[in-house]
């Protein structure tokens, strides 16, 4: 049996963002997931100007990943369109690249390839080993182990094709599909075009996509797309995110942005923030469910504010308010900190 102080379950930005920051601390912890790396991820793979701080604060070197900086970003309404120049780049890149790079800067035990068979208090069968722990951190996205702690959350629904077809122009569309809007992303040797529905309404995602790629001078092979859906973030999922020694980050708890479905930001901030919450409870013996709500009280007020927000843009009078937004100096301005 295999003892550590801290498991990490998930090996993507949540996961990694906790263990940079366990680095050095003096705590033991571990890495397992189901995966083999490098391992594909669908994601839209635009890194905001806070995406790249966090990297930095994680001391995570953005230069190892392959990664294409964009500083202009198009948005688009049904009677509006508008080139921004951003305050700071958008910085495009490929989650699978993203992924395997950080993976490779953690040192510590790291185990892929185990599925988790059980866990209880303080152990956790893999199909290979068994492990004793004191805290578990759950970084393992909507489709793994930490599910079952988590009923009746709400998803939105993200297609997306990537093309072979280079481009320089990043567009955001709010006409592309209701209750959503539509990307094309530029990447060093593809182009990833995606509609992301941010509501639970349904849609003919295929015909929407083609009609949105066409429009832009890009074809489609409909056999290539592909589907994922999106946790929605809610207060009530959020403040169920602690299970006594059990902690989810990330995709896990529903940590993504309502408006415009960024998750890789709000994974690592929660990430780092599990653990130095434990980093603390070890120190002092506090309350894990305290010290964690207590780190990530900004994070959670600023998605709160997001989700009111996303329910008025992706309402019937979301159109108007695109328009007018576009048309107004001071929202342009916070427009272009939003993307960059």
């Amino acid at each position: 049996m295999k003892k550590y102080d801290v498991i990490i379950i998930g090996a993507g930005p949540a996961g990694i963002a906790a263990a940079k920051t366990f680095d050095k601390s003096g705590i033991s912890f571990c890495i397992i997931d189901k995966n083999k790396f490098p391992r594909q991820k669908l994601c839209g793979g635009g890194l905001t100007n806070k995406s790249i701080n966090m990297l930095k604060k994680l001391n995570l070197d953005i230069n190892r990943i392959q990664n294409k900086p964009c500083k202009n970003v198009i948005i688009e309404n049904k009677s509006t369109k508008k080139e921004l120049e951003l305050d700071n780049s958008i910085v495009m890149i490929d989650r699978i690249d993203f992924d395997n790079a950080i993976l490779k800067q953690i040192t510590g035990d790291i185990f892929l390839e185990e599925n988790i068979i059980n866990i209880n208090d303080n152990t956790l069968s893999t199909n290979k080993d068994t492990y004793e722990f004191k805290y578990i951190i759950f970084a393992d996205g909507i489709n793994g182990y930490s599910r079952k702690f988590i009923q009746n959350r709400k998803f939105g629904f993200c297609v997306e094709y990537e093309s072979d077809k280079l481009t320089d122009k990043v567009i955001l569309s709010f006409n592309a599909i209701n209750g959503g809007y539509g990307w094309i992303f530029p990447k060093e040797n593809h182009t990833t075009i995606g509609l992301g529905n941010f509501d639970t309404n349904k849609c003919d995602y295929i015909n929407l996509i083609c009609e949105f790629a066409k429009k832009n001078n890009f074809e489609i092979d409909k056999t290539q797309i592909k589907g994922y859906h999106i946790p929605l973030y809610s207060r009530d999922i959020y403040e169920k995110s602690v299970i006594n020694n059990k902690l989810l980050v990330g995709d896990a708890a529903s940590l993504v942005d309502p408006i415009s479905g960024e998750g890789i930001y709000y994974a690592m901030a929660s990430g780092m923030y599990a653990a130095q919450s434990i980093i603390q409870v070890l120190k002092d013996n506090s309350s894990l469910k305290d010290i964690y709500f207590e780190k990530t009280q900004g994070l959670s007020n600023s998605l709160d504010k997001r989700l009111k927000a996303s329910k008025l843009l992706y309402s019937k009078m979301g159109n108007a308010l695109i328009k007018i937004g576009l048309n107004n100096d001071k929202i342009l301005s916070q427009l272009k900190r939003v993307f960059g």
